[in-house]
């Protein structure tokens, strides 16, 4: 199989490019070459949890549009020794400097008063001093040599850089990626040797040093040099990380695990509760029904997201624990009318020991901030920018300290005999959809199939965004007749997410990587 590899947009319906299956372990994630450097640790006798690493640090090289050291990360995780699942939450988090006054004169939507508090690395010390079994230069060997010996800029990379050129402005941390102000074309090979050097360094001195040492040191002159809030006490607040438990839903004849607030596990659950209350053949994506149906469940779910916007944006899921109750499950449904009554990184890695890591990771919208530290090579993320100042009773209002809200649901299905499927996906609000309908799609399809099928997006006032072309008539007329506004994103959408999959099939793994972007699933 010869191809180009950073540009496989023409074979987006042939698996043999996206999926791959082995009994030995599999990593998939937003980006070939990151995935290769996953399977590489497992390959060396790396657990899952160090290809973890090893994919994240990966990603920073060569997909800093979606993630990045500068941001986060939210993982739920399987130890097979333990039988456990846990969930490690490092949202970004508001400086201590960023309060509502400060921030209203400065601009936050780029540059370095977006800046919040980055927490990736707080995530990756934790993952590989409680978990990780290989050194850090084992795990950080792909992404090091991604970075000093270049690679293949993509075609879907290529096509971002030129949509945010003229924002971007070939800003640091983004340098490598600009010829003479101008987007890079698909093709060129990028090297980036500061961020080589930062990579490095973590090697050298652990992943904790991002906010104790040189680098977090670095930051923090950018920062009072610059205009932007983040100090050294907030970096060093980040080490502070703790283990969370997980959310969790029954869901078909296993148990649907993912991460609560700040992240956004609380609404996929509830789109899975849903589904496991009504007949299989109600939720069926191949009938014009089944799409119906769909839609209205995630028009539903997004409805009560704004309904209970105190409630689930609060940091404990306690107090929107009825939508979740059978009780609340069936008023959602009937709600529905079906009862008679948000840019990111997606990666998944499993081992041959039965450890399994979900994990999803950004730096907010396209390329963060959009620039980074002078002499650092990564590109900060943006997240206060997302943040409210005026209404003080919002849950998402500006405080020092507060924990940057994310849509992010990574998650495992897991049985008693262990987990069968990691899966999560990029695309703001429309994480939690794709997911749901691709765990639905997997009940009578194969996981290539399920994955690259057509997916659509309903709002709560009733829009459903489509990937029209690869609908059927029958369907757009019932979608239409049940009163919904249709809009047409095109076929194989990026705005429909980056969504990656990795299941268990007796002894058996098998992963996809997302056809609609960058994506691959590389076997061990």
């Amino acid at each position: 199989m010869t191809t180009r590899w950073f540009d496989r947009s023409r074979y987006r319906e042939q698996s043999e490019y996206w999926s791959a299956a082995s009994i030995h372990g599999m990593a998939c994630s937003a980006h070939y070459l990151a995935s290769g450097a996953g399977a590489e640790v497992l390959h060396a006798n790396g657990n899952a949890f160090d290809a973890a690493i090893a994919i994240s640090l990966a990603l920073s090289v060569c997909e800093p549009a979606g993630s990045g050291l500068g941001g986060m990360g939210m993982m739920v995780g399987y130890d097979a020794r333990a039988s456990r699942v846990f969930a490690l939450a490092a949202p970004c988090r508001a400086p201590r400097l960023a309060t509502s006054e400060a921030i209203k004169t400065a601009n936050r939507y780029r540059g370095h008063a977006a800046v919040a508090t980055p927490a990736l690395c707080a995530l990756l010390h934790h993952l590989h001093v409680h978990y990780g079994s290989c050194p850090r230069d084992v795990v950080a060997a792909g992404a090091l040599a991604l970075a000093r010996d270049g690679f293949e800029v993509t075609s879907t990379l290529a096509t971002l850089l030129g949509q945010y050129a003229r924002a971007l402005g070939g800003g640091e941390g983004l340098a490598p990626f600009f010829e003479n102000s101008k987007a890079v074309a698909a093709g060129t090979r990028v090297r980036q040797p500061l961020l080589h050097a930062a990579l490095d360094s973590l090697v050298r001195d652990g992943f904790d040093t991002f906010y104790t040492g040189d680098i977090g040191r670095s930051i923090d002159v950018d920062m009072r040099l610059n205009g932007g809030f983040v100090r050294s006490t907030d970096l060093e607040s980040m080490l502070d990380l703790q283990e969370t438990i997980p959310l969790a839903v029954p869901f078909d004849e296993g148990v649907a695990w993912t991460v609560g607030p700040p992240a956004g596990g609380l609404n996929l659950l509830q789109l899975l509760g849903m589904a496991g209350r009504l007949p299989h053949e109600v939720l069926d994506l191949r009938t014009p029904a089944g799409a119906v149906a769909v839609a209205k469940c995630i028009r539903q779910v997004r409805r009560d997201r704004t309904r209970y916007r105190l409630k689930i944006g609060a940091e404990s899921p306690l107090a929107a624990a009825h939508l979740n109750t059978p009780e609340g499950l069936d008023d959602a449904i009937t709600a529905a009318g079906l009862g008679e009554a948000g840019e990111t990184s997606h990666f998944c890695v499993a081992d041959r020991a039965g450890n399994w890591v979900s994990m999803t990771q950004s730096v907010e919208r396209s390329f963060g901030a959009g620039l980074g530290a002078p002499d650092l090579g990564f590109v900060y993320n943006g997240y206060l920018r997302g943040f409210k100042i005026e209404n003080r009773r919002h849950p998402h209002y500006l405080q020092p300290g507060v924990a940057a809200r994310s849509n992010a649901a990574p998650t495992l299905i897991v049985k008693d005999a262990g987990v069968i499927a990691a899966v999560g996906s990029t695309g703001s609000e429309r994480m939690q959809s794709g997911i749901f309908e691709v765990l639905l799609r997997l009940r009578h399809s194969e996981p290539f199939a399920a994955v690259a099928a057509p997916r659509l997006h309903a709002t709560p006032e009733g829009r459903v965004l489509l990937e029209q072309a690869r609908f059927d008539a029958a369907t757009l007329a019932a979608l239409n007749d049940a009163g919904f506004d249709l809009e047409d994103v095109g076929a194989y959408a990026f705005s429909m997410g980056g969504l990656q999959l990795l299941t268990r099939q007796g002894r058996e793994f098998v992963g996809v990587g997302e056809p609609r972007r960058d994506g691959l699933a590389v076997a061990v």
